[in-house]
C-alpha cells in the first residue's frame, strides 16, 4: 500500500470515529448547549418544503386589532352587544326588554323598540328597555299622543278612534287581538309575564316567552345566554374559532373548547404531550407546534453547529432550511450532525532521500446522520 493510500485510510478512520463519538452526545444524559436563538438555516439537510408561511394561530388579546376584544376565541367588535358592552371584558349579551340592543360609550343602550308589538321607550332609560305600551290611550301610537276620554287606542288602524277595528277586542280602552296580545292573551286582563332577558309572548291565545338576542330558552321558562361552540373537524376534542355556532348544546362536530391551531390533524391540539419527527402540513404552513403554544420545543437539549475552531473538535446539528417565523426552531426535524476533525496532509517525498513523516496541518468537517430531533 502506498503512503498516500495509507494516510487517506487513517484520515477516514479518525474522522469517522470522531463523528460517531459526537453523534453519541446528542441526547446524552449530560446537558449540552442549546442555542439561545434560532436563525434561518443551512442547505445541507433535507428540505421540508418550498417555503414557510407562519401558521394561522388562534388569536389572543395582544393580536386583536384596535376596536376589538377577545371573546369566544376570536376578535369581536367592542360594540357587538352579543358579548356585552365593556370595551375589554367579555360579558353576558346586552339585553333590551321589548327591543333590540346596541353598545354606546361602553354601556348597553336601546337600538330600537318593537313598535309593531306596541312598545316604545318613553323615558330614555335602557335599564327598563322599551317600557311603554303604544296600545295605551295615554300613549297611543307614540309617547306624546293621548286619546280623548271618549276614544279607544287602535294601534293597528291608525291610533285614537271611536271604536275598535274588525277582529280586535276592546280591553279597557285598548284595541287588541287576544290571539297574539301579550297584555291580553286569550282574553282581556291575562298578561303573559316577562322573564329575565326575555319577554312574554302570546301565540294562538297561549302564553310563552321570547328570549332576547344572545339568549335562548335552554331550560323551560328561562332565558339563558347561548353558549359558543367550535367546529372540531379532526375529532381531537378542540375546535377552531374559524367556524362557530351559538346554541344551547353543540351540534355534531362542534365542541366547547377552542384553540386548535390545525383542525385537519388530530395530533395537533393544545396540551399535546407527544413529540414528533416531522412537521404537520396545513393549508399554508409547515410546523412542529403540535401543542399550539406558538413555540416549537425540542424533546431534548442539543448543540447547534457553528464552525470549526482552534481545537478542531466542534460538532453540532445542522438546521433545516426554508422554515422561519416567530416560535420556529429550525433544528426541529434535523438528522444531520456536522463534526470537525484533523486531516493529515502528505508531504512530498524526495526522489533520493525521504523527508520527515507527514504532518497534520488542516481541520475539516464532515456530516453524518444522527437520530432525528423530535419537537412539539
Amino acid at each position: 500500500m502506498t503512503r498516500t493510500k495509507a494516510l487517506t485510510a487513517l484520515v477516514a478512520i479518525s474522522l469517522g470515529l470522531g463523528l460517531a463519538a459526537c453523534a453519541a452526545v446528542i441526547g446524552a444524559d449530560e446537558p449540552v448547549l442549546a442555542p439561545l436563538t434560532v436563525g434561518e438555516g443551512g442547505t445541507d439537510a433535507g428540505a421540508l418544503g418550498d417555503g414557510f408561511v407562519p401558521q394561522k394561530l388562534e388569536p389572543d388579546a395582544a393580536t386583536c386589532p384596535p376596536g376589538t376584544k377577545l371573546c369566544a376565541g376570536g376578535c369581536v367588535d367592542v360594540n357587538d352587544p352579543t358579548y356585552g358592552c365593556d370595551p375589554v371584558k367579555c360579558e353576558a349579551p346586552c339585553s333590551i326588554k321589548h327591543g333590540e340592543a346596541k353598545c354606546k360609550d361602553g354601556r348597553c343602550a336601546i337600538l330600537k323598540c318593537d313598535v309593531a308589538a306596541g312598545f316604545a321607550d318613553c323615558n330614555s332609560l335602557a335599564l327598563d328597555g322599551c317600557e311603554t305600551s303604544l296600545l295605551d290611550p295615554a300613549t297611543c301610537t307614540r309617547c306624546d299622543k293621548q286619546c280623548d276620554l271618549t276614544q279607544v287606542c287602535d294601534l293597528k288602524n291608525g291610533g285614537c278612534s271611536a271604536t275598535c277595528g274588525p277582529g280586535l277586542t276592546q280591553c279597557d280602552r285598548s284595541c287588541v287581538d287576544v290571539a297574539v296580545s301579550p297584555l291580553h292573551c286569550g282574553k282581556c286582563g291575562n298578561p303573559c309575564p316577562d322573564v329575565a332577558n326575555g319577554v312574554g309572548v302570546c301565540t294562538a291565545s297561549t302564553c310563552g316567552i321570547k328570549c332576547n338576542a344572545g339568549y335562548a330558552e335552554c331550560t323551560k321558562g328561562q332565558c339563558t345566554p347561548l353558549k359558543v361552540f367550535y367546529r372540531d373537524a379532526d375529532g381531537d376534542g378542540f375546535g377552531t374559532t374559524a367556524v362557530t355556532e351559538q346554541k344551547c348544546t353543540p351540534s355534531p362536530g362542534f365542541v366547547a373548547v377552542a384553540g386548535d391551531c390545525n383542525d385537519a390533524n388530530r395530533d395537533v391540539f393544545p396540551g399535546q404531550t407527544r413529540y414528533f419527527d416531522r412537521p404537520y402540513d396545513g393549508a399554508e404552513d409547515l410546523s412542529f407546534d403540535y401543542n399550539c403554544d406558538k413555540q416549537e420545543t425540542a424533546d431534548k437539549p442539543y448543540k447547534a453547529f457553528t464552525a470549526c475552531g482552534a481545537t478542531c473538535k466542534e460538532y453540532g446539528l445542522l438546521p433545516q432550511p426554508t422554515r422561519k417565523g416567530a416560535g420556529v426552531d429550525v433544528y426541529c426535524g434535523s438528522r444531520t450532525l456536522r463534526a470537525c476533525g484533523p486531516t493529515q496532509i502528505e508531504v512530498p517525498v524526495a526522489s533520493v532521500r525521504p523527508l520527515a513523516p507527514p504532518a497534520m496541518s488542516e481541520c475539516t468537517s464532515s456530516d453524518t446522520e444522527t437520530p432525528v430531533l423530535n419537537c412539539r
